[in-house]
């Protein structure tokens, strides 16, 4: 089948704000993040597969003098049990190939976007995808293309090689014909390896393209439940840098800094002292302004936390309280939240849930040296 470009890729919205650009700006980066972690699984599965097959080679090597009976057998039961490993690999390799292709997707359709809509622009979007049209689905097979994918596959057929030839010169079929067999049968599992894996992209391609490449570039036509709730979030420092934390009730132990949603014609200054009033019960007779973020922070929830009210995740502003001297806290006003306490960063980090760790790690540097 012939790569081909998606035909939504350019059915963007017909007019965006400075804001709704800053979004999608935000969105591509956490994306090109997304796209270099999962660039890193195919590498590490590789080198798994290739490391184990050295270290089996050389074992089998240094103990063939002393097996020489033995070793047509230890290498069959190498071979199997390193294919049975490559096999793994490869199906680990079609998912990271999938996603990959969301992720470039939904870069390009972000920088299409900024393209059409704010051209002078484009240049600020880093590292911009590989202007190949990238395939509705992975179909192209061979040696020739060298990817992580055929890499493993041709290893794999190695060890059926390996694993063949061994049991036929155990069953004494002479060396000429054992090795004919070997390698026809290496052949024939290259194209069962080629068979399945565009099974597996045939029947998964489809559900990952729904899924990952409704980027906010959909937004004007996606359901809330896809698309990101715009928000304010707080941090409420005191004199020996511990910030203000809160447990949720559910799940309890997890621990959150305040946040909530921006509401319609509400400024962001506006939008954080309200939701500081209703989470925290302070004011401005207890706190004191400090800072806030220029570039917005943002991150997507799990599918089953993921609600028409939060979306599939939120994008936020935050900003900086210092607490007064002298101030003590009010009773705890908000019912989402079991307990509150003072704790250090690192605290906070360890003790938050794994989305919103990436943002409490993240947001120190942008705040630099206002955090005490």
């Amino acid at each position: 089948m012939k790569d081909e470009e998606p035909s939504d890729l350019l059915d963007t919205p017909t007019s965006l704000g400075a804001t709704q650009l800053e979004f999608l700006r935000v969105e591509y980066e956490q994306l090109l993040a997304s796209l270099e972690s999962n660039e890193k699984v195919g590498e590490r599965g590789t080198n798994l597969l290739l490391g184990a097959t050295g270290a089996v080679s050389a074992g089998i090597g240094f103990a063939g003098e002393a097996l020489a009976s033995m070793v047509y057998g230890v290498a069959a039961f190498a071979a199997a049990s390193l294919l049975g490993l490559g096999l793994l690999a490869l199906r680990r390799t079609m998912q990271r190939n999938l996603v990959t292709t969301e992720y470039l997707n939904g870069l390009r359709r972000i920088r299409a976007v900024y393209a059409t809509q704010a051209p002078a622009l484009v240049a600020a979007l880093p590292f911009p995808p590989s202007p190949k049209p990238i395939p509705r689905t992975h179909t192209s097979y061979g040696i020739q293309s060298g990817g992580y994918l055929e890499t493993i596959a041709f290893t794999n057929c190695i060890f059926v090689a390996v694993f063949v030839g061994a049991v036929t010169v155990t069953l004494k079929w002479g060396w000429i014909l054992s090795g004919g067999v070997a390698i026809a049968v290496a052949a024939a599992a290259w194209f069962a390896q080629i068979r399945w894996t565009r099974r597996i992209y045939a029947s998964k391609t489809k559900d990952h393209r729904e899924r990952r490449q409704k980027t906010l570039a959909w937004w004007h036509r996606q359901d809330p439940g896809e698309t990101f709730r715009c928000g304010v979030g707080l941090i409420v420092e005191r004199a020996d840098g511990q910030v203000l934390a809160f447990e949720r009730k559910e799940p309890r132990g997890s621990w959150q800094l305040p946040q909530g949603g921006l509401q319609l014609g509400e400024s962001w200054a506006d939008a954080a002292w309200r939701e500081l009033r209703e989470e925290t019960g302070l004011d401005s007779e207890h706190v004191e302004l400090i800072d806030e973020t220029s570039p917005y922070v943002g991150y997507e929830l799990p599918e089953a936390m993921r609600r028409a009210k939060t979306g599939r995740g939120q994008v936020h502003r935050w900003f900086l309280f210092r607490l007064r001297p002298d101030t003590k806290l009010p009773p705890l006003p908000s019912a989402e939240f079991a307990d509150r306490a003072w704790l250090t960063w690192s605290t906070l980090i360890q003790r938050s849930v794994d989305f919103r760790k990436p943002v409490y790690e993240h947001l120190p540097s942008l705040l630099g040296d206002q955090l005490r």
